[in-house]
């Protein structure tokens, strides 16, 4: 992700600047960096229509990034160590709709790659306003939680303005939030600060020939209670496979996995979900930290009554540069 020069050497494209949600509305009490998060106005959908996967999850390295830039001034300023933040995850308007957005699995890499990469940075995370579906949605997302983290969350009932306020200054939250903070405008979100989302117009969305070249598209037919296989062979560790693929009518089950051998079982390296790839292309990346075949698997044995026919590239790309490098320059021949 090139996390240490993602602050200085990387912007963000302009849909997730104006439309990703969150943002660090102030410290609390201790001086730990408060971070507001309005998740229920995020249109995943819009985002993964519009963006790159790799930039949604580099976006969520650098917003990381941020809040250890603030650790380490705090830190500074007050003579102490402060190193975790106080997360503010505001669930209104949350609903199962968003549950089942295209995209959410974007979300939780994000929250993966957190966990993995930035251990013990979270303080509390305080949840106001969660909706009925909550035990779903904490239920989808513990997986990639460790057990410390889990017992950082806290869900609030009605009167979480007064708990907020106990742990963090009015001065320093937003009066959406309970606090008495507004931008010179009088936002009382406070926008300048936190990202509050929202519909994503379509005039943002790429359409797939904005992410490949058309002309090196395979299509590929998915017979109805059955699977197809893209094989890929990789010569050499740390390259990255990339795919973009899209289908005509209907969802596609898709996984990813890697054998070194022809005579060794295939090992599962991405877990097996449902694509709702005929309303958003897929496009996302995976890095080869060992050589061998990778098996995309394209299954519709759940479908007893529709083929599915799938449009699809696949890359094999030179790691460091993954994220920038040009959708069209395939280095290796692919075969259904």
């Amino acid at each position: 992700m090139g996390a240490d020069t993602v602050l200085d050497e990387w912007t963000a494209p302009e849909v997730l600047r104006k439309y990703f949600v969150g943002g660090m509305a102030g410290h609390d009490r201790e001086g730990s960096p408060v971070y507001v998060v309005p998740m229920g106005r995020l249109d995943m959908k819009g985002l993964v229509s519009s963006a790159k996967r790799a930039d949604i999850r580099k976006n969520g390295c650098r917003r990381i990034e941020e809040m250890r830039r603030d650790f380490r001034k705090q830190t500074e300023k007050l003579g102490r160590r402060v190193d975790k933040v106080t997360l503010v995850m505001d669930m209104e308007h949350f609903s199962m709709r968003n549950l089942l957005m295209p995209g959410m699995d974007v979300l939780l890499q994000i929250m993966a790659q957190t966990e993995a990469n930035y251990p013990e940075t979270l303080k509390v995370a305080f949840v106001i306003n969660a909706p009925r579906i909550f035990p779903l949605i904490f239920k989808a997302c513990k997986f990639f939680l460790s057990e410390d983290t889990k017992k950082k969350i806290i869900l609030l009932g009605s009167n979480w303005k007064e708990r907020l306020a106990e742990a963090i200054d009015p001065s320093e939250l937003p009066q959406h939030w309970g606090g008495t903070a507004t931008d010179p405008d009088g936002d009382i979100y406070c926008r300048s600060k936190v990202g509050m989302g929202g519909d994503i117009p379509e005039s943002f969305y790429v359409k797939p020939e904005a992410l490949v070249d058309m002309d090196r598209v395979t299509t590929l037919v998915v017979p109805r209670s059955s699977s197809r296989d893209v094989i890929v062979e990789v010569k050499e560790a740390g390259k990255v496979l990339r795919w973009v693929f899209w289908s005509e009518g209907y969802d596609i089950r898709f996984k990813v996995s890697f054998r070194r051998t022809p005579s060794e079982d295939a090992e599962q390296l991405k877990r097996d979900i449902r694509v709702q790839c005929h309303l958003v292309p897929e496009d996302d990346i995976l890095e080869c930290s060992s050589t061998g075949t990778y098996i995309l698997t394209f299954d519709n044995t759940y479908s007893w009554l529709h083929k599915k026919k799938i449009s699809y590239v696949v890359d094999v790309l030179d790691g460091p540069d993954y994220v920038d490098s040009d959708p069209a320059a395939s280095i290796s021949h692919v075969t259904p």
